[in-house]
């Protein structure tokens, strides 16, 4: 009886012997069968029978074990190879930005041992496994940007130790899974660009105090924001924007003292600005179209952090504080279509950082004459649509602007000749004033345009040939003013133009034969004028007479 105890020792010793020198050689067999999965195995040519599969490109070991597995953007292209789940030492499987396919088998599980996944930016598809719930070690879990579909598996809520999850860019669908309020330990946490509908859950707010990254924006959500998001002390990042949200912007949100990018955006909120947000130390703040109102507090003035503030297609009254000039990294601002009123104020531009100003389709009145000269890094003026009067000031010549829009406002004298020597000026829109003058030769040093809208002014004399100098000009528009003479020949080089009008004036002579020539003309009206002669021998569909 001893020697058969003896005997079947020894056999158990062998036996585990033989199974710990045997697995290295199975894990590379796996990764063999991974390799040979792939529609272009060459892309990992390196993983050949010469060399140690320890040292393949992506593989590390530990004690002769894969424990990671790292191979990103290199445009492998097949299935997840089931032979992977056989890898049971794995700590970090990492395939993303790949073009693998299929679906995430539910053998996925075998890694108990993993503790990040991340299968990212490919085109993955089928339903999220609800095994995944048995990885209980996982940190890290990434199926961001792939085809997936059905609803979120409530077994995640099991990964208890799950720090970020990203599941961001899929077709997921139904509502919110409650169980991830389970995830205690949960720092990021992405579900943006799905169709999850329903409301928050409250649980996510009232167990989730280590959570610093919320982002579910362009869902179908619901509801209204609940007050407990008041408990995530440590939340910095929140996007809620381009869902179906209402009610008002709780003012618990201001208990959230480390919040620095908040977008809310594309909902159906509505109220004021909750003062108890005048606090935070605001880097980003986007509430644009809603159906927020009331008159924009002051107390915006104490976001000095700020480089942007996004209030357009709002109902919000009254004038614009002047303390926003006291936020000195401000960049961007756009208070578009509201019932904005009375002037621009001259603080606007106290810090000078300002880069986009966007004030489109409000009430404004006043002058601009002394408004915007402190703004020397303004890239991108946007006034269209108010009541602004008064001219077009020098200074703004001075600007680095790329693009100057003051359609439809009463602006009145004549276009500054400095204007056409900005280096930087693109796009120059000043339809539907009541401008007045010729258009100077120096137009022609305006070698940047790429769109011009003089349209529906006062404007005389005639278009000077140095217009042909504006070789990158796409649309062009004159019409609805005084011009008289020719049309210049000179059109014929401005080789880029899709669209040019110049209907409605007191042009005469002939249509140029080079017109013709302008091969990305698409529109092209010359109609009320007292033009005659033969239309171009090139004759094309874009003529309107």
């Amino acid at each position: 009886m001893a020697k058969l105890l003896l005997c079947l020792m020894v056999f158990s010793l062998s036996f585990g012997t033989f199974t710990a020198i045997d697995e290295p050689k199975q894990e590379r067999r796996s990764l063999v069968h991974f390799k040979n999965s792939l529609q272009n195995p060459q892309v990992l040519s390196g993983w050949n029978k010469t060399t140690r599969h320890c040292d393949w490109f992506g593989v590390k070991c530990r004690h002769s074990r894969v424990v990671s597995l790292v191979i990103q953007t290199q445009s492998l292209k097949g299935p997840v190879s089931p032979f992977l789940y056989n890898l049971s030492s794995l700590r970090i499987l990492d395939l993303s930005k790949n073009l693998l396919f299929g679906q995430l088998s539910p053998q996925v599980s075998n890694l108990k041992r993993l503790k990040m996944l991340s299968l990212g930016e490919n085109q993955l598809s089928g339903s999220v496994p609800s095994q995944l719930g048995l990885l209980t070690r996982l940190e890290t879990l990434s199926l961001r940007s792939n085809s997936f579909t059905g609803e979120m598996p409530s077994e995640l809520g099991d990964i208890k130790q799950l720090k970020s999850l990203d599941f961001s860019g899929n077709g997921l669908n139904g509502t919110f899974p409650s169980r991830l309020g389970d995830l205690t330990q949960l720092q990021d946490l992405g579900l943006s660009d799905n169709l999850l509908s329903g409301s928050l859950p409250v649980s996510l707010f009232t167990n989730l105090q280590s959570l610093s990254y919320l982002d579910v924006s362009n869902n179908l959500l619901s509801g209204n924001i609940p007050p407990e998001i008041g408990n995530l002390k440590k939340l910095s990042d929140l996007y809620l924007g381009i869902n179906q949200f209402t009610g008002s912007i709780p003012a618990e949100l201001g208990n959230c003292r480390n919040l620095k990018a908040v977008v809310l955006s594309l909902n159906a909120l509505s109220g004021s600005l909750p003062e108890q947000l005048a606090e935070l130390q605001i880097f980003t703040f986007s509430a644009g179209m809603n159906q927020l109102s009331g008159p924009l507090p002051s107390w915006l003035g104490k976001w000095n952090q700020m480089d942007s503030l996004w209030l357009y297609n709002n109902q919000f009254v009254g004038r614009i504080p002047p303390e926003i000039g006291n936020c000195s990294m401000l960049k961007c601002i756009s208070l578009s279509n509201n019932k904005l009123s009375g002037p621009i104020p001259r603080e606007l531009c106290d810090s000078g950082s300002l880069v986009e100003i966007n004030l489109d389709g409000n009430m404004l009145s006043g002058t601009i004459e002394d408004v915007f000269d402190r703004c020397t890094n303004l890239s991108e003026l946007v006034l269209v649509n108010n009541r602004i009067s008064g001219s077009i000031p020098e200074y703004i010549s001075e600007l680095p602007l790329k693009v100057l829009d003051l359609q439809y406002n009463n602006f009145t004298g004549v276009i500054p000749v400095s204007l056409w020597n900005s280096e930087n000026l693109m796009e120059f829109n000043a339809a539907s004033n009541l401008l007045e003058g010729s258009l100077s030769w120096e137009i022609g040093n305006a070698v940047a345009l790429e769109e011009l809208d003089l349209s529906s002014n006062m404007l005389t004399g005639q278009i000077p040939k140095k217009i042909g100098n504006l070789t990158n000009i796409q649309i062009l528009k004159l019409n609805s003013n005084f011009f008289d003479g020719i049309i210049p020949m000179e059109f014929g080089d401005c080789i880029s133009l899709n669209t040019l009008d110049l209907g409605n004036n007191n042009l005469n002579g002939s249509i140029p034969e080079k017109i013709a020539d302008l091969t990305q003309l698409q529109f092209l009206d010359l109609s009320h004028n007292n033009l005659s002669g033969p239309i171009p021998s090139k004759p094309s569909s874009y003529f309107r007479e």
